[in-house]
């Protein structure tokens, strides 16, 4: 016969052991609302006192027992299909391809304008595409600014040596530090 009405006992490591298991519980899965189920109807427990004991808090039991009754819950398999590119223009392969040409470009060490882009992919859809777009699928496509150095396009060397010679002629440029 068996000892049901003994008590079991566990070990503190037990312990901490199953409630990791119980943190690890997916609460969207078919499988966490089966226990929930089963303990609201063979343990006559509340939501209160299964939230207690699953680690979570009384409206996670309320939501979990919602989606169970609407049939809205995932089985344990199932991958979760929410967030990414819902919405966009082109497929990331599309994308790598009117790249390709100007990667071939850029690693002969030709830099790429963002404006050339921008024409070969209006091209290829047919409309309007904004710079923004432009700087995100670059982003996507792993690839980035380079800056060239910091000198402005319209600088003239021999106008800047003669605004010094100017402001600063010679004779103050050194003097004695005991005048």
């Amino acid at each position: 016969m068996r000892n049901v009405g003994k008590k079991a006992k566990f070990t503190a490591n037990q312990i901490e052991l199953a409630k990791s298991y119980i943190k690890n519980l997916d609460l969207s899965t078919k499988e966490a609302a089966g226990i929930v189920v089963l303990m609201f109807n063979n343990l006559k427990l509340t939501g209160e006192q299964i939230a207690l004991i699953l680690g979570v808090s009384a409206s996670a039991i309320d939501r979990l027992m919602k989606k169970f009754r609407r049939g809205e819950l995932k089985d344990k398999t199932e991958k979760n299909l929410g967030g990414g590119r819902n919405h966009f223009l082109l497929t990331l392969q599309e994308e790598a391809e009117i790249l390709n040409p100007f990667f071939e470009n850029a690693k002969k060490g030709e830099l790429v304008g963002i404006d050339e882009l921008k024409q070969a992919f209006e091209v290829k859809l047919g409309c309007e595409v904004t710079q923004d777009y432009m700087y995100k699928m670059l982003k996507r496509n792993k690839w980035r600014k380079v800056v060239p150095d910091k000198e402005h396009p319209k600088n003239d060397p021999e106008k800047a040596e003669e605004f010094k010679k100017k402001l600063f002629p010679r004779r103050f440029a050194w003097l004695p530090l005991s005048l």
